[in-house]
């Protein structure tokens, strides 16, 4: 369900720092601890606040100075000296501008409060994965199956029942069901995503055991401190037959074209060949055996010829000629 948040309360701390994360400016705010002042390294005073399954926040800061790569993540900090560290949530990205040294803006957000959902967002909300289409499917850090909608049911033939608890992969044939667990734990480690946010074409598993295409989008969401993956997949076997059509459209009409050309230069040659037959005619009228092969070889090329026009017609596009007629005589 989606989380909703008061902002009433929120409070929002700003940061410019180098790349070394040390703070060139911060944003005006009494009581903060010296920690977090000005000239101080940054992330010296903040630490994860959940490192299962996060690459070290250094690792994630040497990337965004590297590479440019925003992040966000959830940390703790001590805004005061008196107080114990609270959570906050972490945005980091490059600031664009025209000095030549490389600054970063860092956020830090806290204060967020959640706002229960009434009875009617809820309902919603379930009869948005009740009617949808496509199958959705949630799953844990450990490629466990926390939920499904009633589209994967029907596009899976598997219960509910069967498919909650169970690893994710019993959807996919090999080698990637044996190798989908390897690809969640080197992105939980690294932080590079190689399907996250990218849509891909991918091979599904039926419980049939037959397989078919499904377009795969892949997106993570955190609830306390645990973090989630939902897959929307969308079945592409109808797309798929129809790619298969227009393919073989385009190779038939491809063959048309080769055959209408084929047909024309080759009545070329069958006018030469008749020419020299009907020389050949002339010089044979006193041997009426010679006579009635060339004749013979006339008449085949006569039928060779209207075998490749009628070919040429076939293959040419169809021009329709609006006239009357007698229906009696059709029917």
């Amino acid at each position: 369900m989606r989380e909703q948040f008061q902002s009433g309360a929120v409070k929002v701390l700003a940061f410019v720092c180098d790349r070394d994360s040390r703070v060139e400016s911060v944003s005006a705010e009494r009581g903060i601890s010296p920690l977090l002042g000005q000239d101080r390294l940054l992330l010296e005073s903040l630490t994860v606040a959940s490192s299962s399954g996060f690459p070290p926040l250094l690792d994630r800061w040497n990337d965004l100075v590297e590479t440019g790569s925003g992040f966000q993540t959830e940390v703790l900090v001590q805004l005061r000296e008196s107080e114990k560290p609270q959570s906050m949530e972490m945005h980091a990205l490059p600031l664009r501008g025209d000095c030549d040294v490389p600054l970063f803006l860092v956020t830090l957000c806290a204060g967020l409060r959640v706002v229960n959902s009434g009875p009617d967002e809820v309902a919603r909300c379930r009869a948005v994965l009740n009617t949808a289409v496509d199958s959705i499917i949630t799953i844990d850090s450990q490629c466990v199956i926390s939920s499904v909608n009633p589209a994967t049911t029907r596009m899976f033939g598997y219960p509910e029942s069967e498919l909650l608890g169970r690893n994710v992969s019993m959807l996919m044939p090999e080698p990637w069901a044996s190798q989908h667990d390897e690809y969640i734990r080197r992105y939980l480690q690294t932080g590079k995503a190689s399907i996250i946010g990218v849509g891909r074409q991918i091979i599904a598993l039926r419980r049939d055991g037959s397989t078919f295409l499904v377009h795969l989008a892949i997106s993570e969401f955190t609830v306390r401190q645990t973090r989630y993956f939902t897959g929307i997949i969308r079945d592409l076997t109808d797309l798929e037959q129809v790619q298969k059509q227009l393919l073989q459209s385009e190779r038939l009409a491809a063959i048309g074209q080769m055959v209408t050309g084929l047909a024309h230069e080759s009545r070329n040659a069958l006018q030469r060949a008749q020419a020299c037959l009907d020389m050949l005619a002339l010089d044979l009228q006193d041997q009426p055996e010679q006579l009635d092969l060339a004749r013979r070889a006339r008449t085949a090329l006569r039928d060779l010829h209207r075998l490749y026009e009628e070919v040429r017609s076939y293959a040419a596009p169809i021009h329709l000629e609006f006239r009357e007629c007698d229906l009696n005589a059709v029917w």
